[in-house]
């Protein structure tokens, strides 16, 4: 049997972004099983005062609609394998952060948001870390 990819995780000189894939692959599942934002995956900042704390973390995987999904898990994808490219390590690290920053900021900087959904938050943080990527490669 062929190994495509070397026990590296490379290909070819090309690194295998296998978080990126691995949280492309998890999006993509959730919304072909489940639907547009599944009552039960949402942020819903009543369901997650009620205990509901899975919420906190599913919230950011799960999208509204198909052009949602579509958008969001599209650049996560090409957003998160350039920063995993890199090699730095960095991107599991930035997403955890960001999850938890935008958790936060909904939470107690946006009261009046009931609801939300996407990766959207988690993107904006990687694409700050591949600017910053490569404006020190210049």
């Amino acid at each position: 049997m062929i190994n495509a990819f070397p026990a590296t995780g490379e290909c070819g000189g090309l690194r295998l972004p296998r978080f990126t894939l691995g949280i492309t692959t998890l999006a993509i599942a959730l919304y072909a099983l489940f639907g547009p934002a599944p009552e039960l995956w949402v942020f819903d900042r009543v369901a997650i005062a009620q205990g509901e704390w899975w919420r906190l973390v599913s919230g950011h995987l799960v999208h509204s609609d198909f052009e949602h999904a579509f958008w969001d898990i599209l650049a996560f994808a090409l957003i998160g394998a350039l920063v995993e490219q890199s090699g730095s390590g960095r991107t599991r690290a930035a997403a955890a952060i960001s999850l938890l920053m935008v958790d936060a900021w909904l939470w107690w900087g946006a009261g009046y948001l009931r609801w939300y959904c996407g990766l959207s938050g988690i993107i904006n943080t990687l694409l700050v870390l591949l600017i910053d990527q490569l404006w020190r490669e210049e």
